[in-house]
C-alpha cells in the first residue's frame, strides 16, 4: 500500500521521465536533409519513370521538358547541336516504337518532334560554324541519322521520305 501517499486516498504518480531532446543545431540538419532529398529525388524519379514514355502518354511532356533542361544547360552553339541530334535519334526510336504499337498517332508526333529538333539542329550548326567550332563530326552523324530516318519513313509509309517531304532545307546540315 505503499502507492497511497499520506492517506489522502490517491496514488502518487511516478516522476515524469524527461528524454533529451536534440540540438537544434541538429534537428536543422535533419530537415534540410530530408528537403534535398525531396529537391533531388522527386525530379530523379521523375526522369526515370519518363525515359520510356511515348507520344501521348502522361509522362511524355516530362521527358521532353527534361530534354529541354539539358538543352539549357549546354555550353556553346556545338555542344546544343549535339544534344538536339539525340533529341532527333530519339524521336525516331519513339517513331518506331509507336509503329511497332499500332500507334499512328504517337508516331506522327514523334516525326514532329524529329522535324522540329532537325530545324533546331541546323540553326545550332549555322551558329557554331560562324563561330568557327568544329562540327564535321556532327555533320557526318546528322547524314547517317537521315539515312535511319528515310528508312523508318518508308517502312512505316510504305513510301520514301523524297515523296513525302520533296523540299530539302537550304543548309546541308539536314539529317
Amino acid at each position: 500500500m505503499e502507492a497511497f501517499s499520506e492517506g489522502n486516498g490517491s496514488a502518487a504518480l511516478p516522476a515524469p521521465i524527461l528524454l533529451p531532446r536534440p540540438a537544434r543545431g541538429r534537428r536543422v540538419l535533419v530537415r534540410l536533409a530530408v528537403a534535398a532529398a525531396l529537391v533531388v529525388g522527386v525530379p530523379a524519379a521523375g526522369w526515370a519513370a519518363s525515359q520510356d514514355a511515348l507520344p501521348g502518354e502522361v509522362m511524355y511532356p516530362v521527358k521532353r521538358a527534361f530534354e529541354e533542361v539539358r538543352l539549357a544547360f549546354a555550353g556553346d552553339p556545338a555542344d546544343e547541336a549535339e544534344i538536339l541530334l539525340g533529341m532527333a535519334a530519339e524521336r525516331l526510336e519513339e517513331a518506331a516504337v509507336a509503329d511497332a504499337l499500332g500507334r499512328e498517332d504517337s508516331a506522327e508526333e514523334a516525326f514532329a518532334g524529329y522535324d522540329d529538333a532537325v530545324l533546331r539542329f541546323d540553326g545550332r550548326i549555322e551558329q557554331a560554324q560562324a563561330l568557327n567550332l568544329p562540327v564535321g563530326g556532327l555533320l557526318a552523324q546528322a547524314e547517317d541519322l537521315r539515312g535511319v530516318y528515310e528508312q523508318l519513313v518508308e517502312a512505316i509509309v510504305g513510301v520514301s521520305s523524297a515523296s513525302i517531304r520533296p523540299e530539302q532545307p537550304a543548309t546541308s546540315a539536314q539529317p
